[in-house]
């Protein structure tokens, strides 16, 4: 059996050792066998963490999309008192003044502030629209209860986004290079030799001969992909065809 090339991406090894996982649990008598489930399971260890390092890497601030979102509904908020507080019936401009002053208290310049300034203006805010006196006034302007309620949503999952980026910065563990290394090194190491041995192996034989599959299509991949980038650089442009003097 041929062994794991070692210019392996850590993504392709990460599915590489998917498939292999998949091919063993799919076979209940593998899981019976002598030393094959310690090697596995040391194999899917080392992935899972390593899906985790690459999930990391990729990881960009979620928080940008919610932020946007919370913006826009706090000004649509904005925009809907402003328009309260001109109506003709005065006992809705008052109610409405009521609303204005919590508005105010806060106003656009909230949105300009940095993320956790806007987000403790925001809970704030809308903690002052609790009182029983904005309560009675948001009761009379129908749609402002859904646009208050808009904006405590949009704020919690501002809250869940920038909870899941700061875990991801903060939980990078091993680096994916150094746990493709290990991974690699389990399956050259411990797996291939292992299989090799019982290839003919009635109870391994179907197992070794899919992870042979595997391993050879995911070095074809690599080879490929590493011969076109050898490549690249030897392609230059041809010279330009110079007219001859006459």
């Amino acid at each position: 059996m041929k062994r794991c090339n070692s210019s392996s991406r850590a993504a392709e090894i990460n599915s590489l050792c998917m498939s292999v996982s998949a091919e063993f649990y799919a076979d209940e008598a593998l899981s019976q066998a002598p030393i094959l489930p310690e090697i596995i399971s040391s194999i899917d260890e080392k992935n899972t963490i390593l899906g985790k390092s690459l999930n990391n890497g990729k990881v960009m601030s979620l928080s940008g999309p919610s932020d946007a979102q919370r913006d826009g509904i706090y000004r649509d908020i904005g925009t809907f008192i402003a328009g309260c507080a001109v109506v003709r019936d005065e006992t809705k401009k008052k109610k409405a003044q009521v609303l204005k002053t919590i508005y105010e208290k806060y106003g656009r310049k909230a949105i300009s502030l940095n993320q956790q300034a806007e987000t403790a203006a925001i809970r704030n805010m809308l903690s002052d629209f609790e009182s029983a006196e904005a309560k009675d006034a948001i009761e009379t302007f129908d749609g402002l209860a859904d646009l208050l309620s808009e904006l405590k949503s949009a704020q919690d999952d501002f809250d869940k986004a920038t909870s899941i980026y700061r875990d991801a910065k903060l939980n990078k563990g091993a680096s994916a290079t150094e746990l493709k290394s290990e991974i690699i090194s389990i399956f050259n190491n411990q797996l291939v030799p292992f299989l090799t041995s019982v290839y003919n192996n009635k109870t391994y034989s179907a197992f070794a001969r899919k992870v042979e599959d595997i391993i050879t299509k995911t070095n074809a991949h690599v080879k490929a992909r590493d011969k076109k980038a050898k490549d690249a650089p030897a392609k230059e442009e041809a010279p330009a065809s110079q007219t001859p003097e006459a």
